[in-house]
Formats: C-alpha cells, structure tokens, sequence
C-alpha cells in the first residue's frame, strides 16, 4: 500500500472554471449578429420601433440611432446568455447548434417577456411616450425568437473561442 496521502484542501478544490476571453468576445459578436437578424424582422413585422420607439428611449428620433442602441442592447444581452448558459450550467445544451438554438429560442422568450412587455413600454412611458404595461405584442414575440434562435445557433461557434 502506498503511504502517500491526499490533503483535504486538494481533495476539495473543485477544477478552474475559466472561461477563455475570446468566448465572452465571440458571445458580444453573437448578440450584434442575432440582433440585425432581429432588426430584419423588426422592419418588416414593426415598421417605426428602430425609427421611433427604441430611440425614444433616450430622448433620440432617426433610424440610425435606433438601429445602434438596438445592435448596442443585442450585444450586452449576447453577453448575459453566455453568462447564463456559463455560470448556469447549461453548457451541456450548447454542446450541438439545434440544442443550443432551442436555448436561445427560450432566452428570446424570457427577453419577450420581460424587456419587450415590460421593461420596453414602462421606459417609453417614463420617457413621454404612453404605452400599456405590459404589452404583450405576437410581433415582438416573434422578433425575439428570432433574436433568441440565431444567438443560440451561433453560441456554440462562439464558446470555442
């Protein structure tokens, strides 16, 4: 029998958890991407929301402004999917594109829910620009699923780097 024994700070420390810069990188290009697929259907499903409702939101008007803090919102919101499906423990479910598609489709939901229906139309509201809260629009829906799905899809690509 070998004599050697094992320590009980290493038998517990659990193995590094690091995640490569690269990843949260390639999660913020992610979320720019899934948001002009997002700003695609947005032009065609809600004509005006990158023209109007989202630069209202800082007091703004133009498309161009709009079409920027949108790109600017879908990147942070790349970043808090990876955050979640990191310190989540979902990788698993990242592992193949339909799996991880299928994750962003229920990330877009729960976006739907509470940045569309709610957190969207209280800041128009607070902003001058009255709107029921919540609003639960089947356009909205549907651009962020779009959103949600093609952030998914990419995800895997994105966490190898």
């Amino acid at each position: 029998m070998s004599s050697a024994t094992r320590t009980p700070e290493a038998a517990e420390t659990p193995p590094a958890m690091e995640t490569p810069p690269g990843a949260w990188i390639g999660a913020v290009l992610d979320g720019v991407v899934a948001a002009v697929a997002m700003a695609v259907a947005m032009a065609v499903l809600m004509p005006g929301a990158l023209e109007q409702a989202i630069p209202a939101l800082y007091g703004q008007t133009g498309g161009a402004f709009g079409l920027t803090a949108h790109l600017a919102h879908g990147a942070v919101l790349g970043l808090v999917f990876a955050a979640i499906v990191r310190f989540g423990g979902l990788t698993e479910y990242t592992d193949s594109v339909t799996r991880s598609a299928l994750l962003g489709a229920a990330y877009g939901v729960a976006l739907w829910i509470v940045t569309g229906s709610f957190v969207l139309p209280a800041w128009l509201s607070a902003v001058g620009v009255p709107m029921a809260v919540p609003t639960f629009s089947g356009a909205s829906l549907i651009t962020h699923l779009v959103y949600g799905i093609v952030l998914g899809a990419l995800y895997p690509w994105a966490k190898r780097y």
